[in-house]
């Protein structure tokens, strides 16, 4: 959930003057006129839209309120009830860790794919189309192997 509050930079117990001040410091700020181009400024303007939107409307503001309450009191209360080790942090689960998976997650990130059997029967001219890392030539200048 997102904290109202801490987009706009104010407190809980700020009143209607200060959120409405602090809107229209950031709004000004990182209005898409004054940053074209800026997908990033367009965001954080969406989201101080947003957050002024739910705070200044009392009714809005006191439901936001008991949301987030409940919500923290909740996560509070699953960190009490997680277990820790010795030096406090929460234990990690040594099923979770799959090598299989990371390996695969780290082919697919630099986009390599494994060998099939129509890839194993092409020739090896150095190129490979479903490959973009192809670094032999980069190995063979390296150890100054040549190919024969």
């Amino acid at each position: 959930m997102t904290n109202y509050y801490h987009v706009l930079g104010i407190g809980r117990e700020a009143q209607a003057a200060e959120i409405k001040q602090a809107y229209r410091q950031l709004a000004k700020r990182y209005h898409p006129d004054t940053n074209q181009g800026s997908e990033e400024a367009t965001e954080r303007f969406k989201q101080i839209h947003e957050a002024y939107e739910v705070l200044s409307n009392e009714s809005s503001r006191q439901e936001y309120d008991a949301r987030s309450s409940s919500t923290n009191s909740q996560q509070s209360q699953q960190h009490k009830n997680a277990p820790s080790g010795p030096s406090g942090r929460a234990k990690s689960n040594p099923a979770a860790f799959n090598p299989e998976q990371m390996r695969k997650q780290f082919d697919q990130f630099f986009g390599y794919q494994g060998k099939s059997k129509e890839e194993s029967s092409q020739p090896k001219d150095g190129r490979n189309g479903t490959n973009p890392l192809d670094t032999s030539a980069m190995f063979d200048r390296y150890f100054g192997t040549k190919k024969k």
